[in-house]
Protein backbone atom coordinates (compact mmCIF):
# COMPACT_ATOMS: atom_id res chain seq x y z
CA UNK A 1 0.00 0.00 0.00
CA UNK A 2 1.31 3.46 -0.93
CA UNK A 3 2.13 5.97 1.77
CA UNK A 4 0.86 9.53 1.57
CA UNK A 5 4.38 10.61 0.49
CA UNK A 6 4.27 8.15 -2.42
CA UNK A 7 0.87 9.36 -3.61
CA UNK A 8 1.98 13.00 -3.89
CA UNK A 9 3.02 14.33 -7.29
CA UNK A 10 6.71 15.07 -7.73
CA UNK A 11 6.00 18.80 -7.56
CA UNK A 12 4.09 18.44 -4.28
CA UNK A 13 6.81 16.20 -2.82
CA UNK A 14 9.37 18.86 -3.68
CA UNK A 15 7.29 21.61 -2.07
CA UNK A 16 6.66 19.55 1.06
CA UNK A 17 10.27 18.41 1.41
CA UNK A 18 11.78 21.80 0.62
CA UNK A 19 9.48 23.44 3.14
CA UNK A 20 10.77 21.07 5.82
CA UNK A 21 14.39 21.77 4.90
CA UNK A 22 13.97 25.54 4.64
CA UNK A 23 12.24 25.63 8.03
CA UNK A 24 15.04 23.54 9.54
CA UNK A 25 18.15 24.89 7.77
CA UNK A 26 17.06 28.19 6.24
CA UNK A 27 17.33 29.32 2.64
CA UNK A 28 21.12 29.62 2.58
CA UNK A 29 21.60 26.33 4.39
CA UNK A 30 19.54 24.35 1.88
CA UNK A 31 20.76 23.46 -1.59
CA UNK A 32 18.77 22.20 -4.56
CA UNK A 33 20.73 18.96 -4.25
CA UNK A 34 19.64 18.68 -0.58
CA UNK A 35 16.04 19.15 -1.65
CA UNK A 36 16.28 16.57 -4.43
CA UNK A 37 17.88 14.02 -2.11
CA UNK A 38 15.32 14.64 0.63
CA UNK A 39 12.44 14.31 -1.86
CA UNK A 40 13.86 11.27 -3.63
CA UNK A 41 13.95 12.98 -7.02
CA UNK A 42 16.67 14.43 -9.19
CA UNK A 43 17.89 18.02 -9.37
CA UNK A 44 16.44 18.41 -12.85
CA UNK A 45 12.94 17.74 -11.45
CA UNK A 46 13.34 20.63 -9.02
CA UNK A 47 14.57 22.88 -11.82
CA UNK A 48 11.81 21.70 -14.17
CA UNK A 49 9.02 22.58 -11.76
CA UNK A 50 10.49 25.78 -10.27
CA UNK A 51 13.42 26.92 -12.46
CA UNK A 52 15.51 27.65 -9.36
CA UNK A 53 15.63 27.49 -5.57
CA UNK A 54 14.37 31.05 -5.17
CA UNK A 55 11.16 30.36 -7.12
CA UNK A 56 10.61 27.24 -5.04
CA UNK A 57 11.00 29.29 -1.87
CA UNK A 58 8.49 31.84 -3.19
CA UNK A 59 6.01 29.04 -3.88
CA UNK A 60 6.34 27.88 -0.30
CA UNK A 61 5.95 31.46 0.93
CA UNK A 62 2.83 31.96 -1.20
CA UNK A 63 1.25 28.84 0.24
CA UNK A 64 2.09 29.94 3.77
CA UNK A 65 0.62 33.37 3.08
CA UNK A 66 -2.60 31.86 1.71
CA UNK A 67 -2.78 29.50 4.71
CA UNK A 68 -2.40 32.40 7.13
CA UNK A 69 -4.83 34.66 5.29
CA UNK A 70 -7.55 32.01 5.09
CA UNK A 71 -7.03 30.91 8.68
CA UNK A 72 -6.91 34.48 9.97
CA UNK A 73 -10.18 35.39 8.28
CA UNK A 74 -11.89 32.32 9.70
CA UNK A 75 -10.56 33.04 13.19
CA UNK A 76 -11.70 36.67 13.01
CA UNK A 77 -15.22 35.54 12.10
CA UNK A 78 -15.32 33.00 14.95
CA UNK A 79 -13.82 35.18 17.68
CA UNK A 80 -15.96 36.86 20.29
CA UNK A 81 -13.42 39.48 21.36
CA UNK A 82 -9.93 40.78 20.64
CA UNK A 83 -8.61 38.63 23.47
CA UNK A 84 -10.32 35.57 22.01
CA UNK A 85 -8.91 36.35 18.57
CA UNK A 86 -5.39 36.73 19.97
CA UNK A 87 -5.63 33.37 21.76
CA UNK A 88 -7.02 31.61 18.69
CA UNK A 89 -4.41 33.22 16.45
CA UNK A 90 -1.60 32.08 18.73
CA UNK A 91 -2.94 28.51 18.71
CA UNK A 92 -3.35 28.66 14.92
CA UNK A 93 0.27 29.74 14.44
CA UNK A 94 1.47 26.95 16.72
CA UNK A 95 -0.49 24.43 14.66
CA UNK A 96 1.89 24.76 11.69
CA UNK A 97 5.23 26.09 12.84
CA UNK A 98 6.85 25.20 9.53
CA UNK A 99 4.76 27.78 7.63
CA UNK A 100 5.48 30.38 10.27
CA UNK A 101 9.24 29.69 10.30
CA UNK A 102 9.49 29.90 6.53
CA UNK A 103 7.51 33.13 6.38
CA UNK A 104 9.57 34.89 9.03
CA UNK A 105 12.84 33.59 7.64
CA UNK A 106 11.89 35.02 4.27
CA UNK A 107 10.98 38.38 5.74
CA UNK A 108 14.33 38.76 7.51
CA UNK A 109 16.55 37.22 4.83
CA UNK A 110 18.91 39.36 2.80
CA UNK A 111 19.56 36.43 0.44
CA UNK A 112 16.17 36.53 -1.23
CA UNK A 113 15.01 39.42 -3.38
CA UNK A 114 11.73 39.98 -5.13
CA UNK A 115 10.51 36.97 -7.10
CA UNK A 116 11.11 36.82 -10.82
CA UNK A 117 7.66 35.49 -11.64
CA UNK A 118 4.72 37.88 -11.99
CA UNK A 119 2.36 35.66 -10.01
CA UNK A 120 4.29 36.45 -6.82
CA UNK A 121 4.46 40.22 -7.27
CA UNK A 122 1.05 40.55 -5.61
CA UNK A 123 2.86 40.16 -2.29
CA UNK A 124 4.73 43.43 -2.92
CA UNK A 125 1.76 45.64 -3.74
Amino acid sequence: MATSHETLSTKERIIEGASELFALKGYDGTSVRDIATHCDCNVSAVNYHFKNKENLYWEIYARAYEWFEAGGKQLAEQSQSTEDLARRLFEFLLSDRQHVKNTFKLLISDAIGKPDEDRFLVYFE
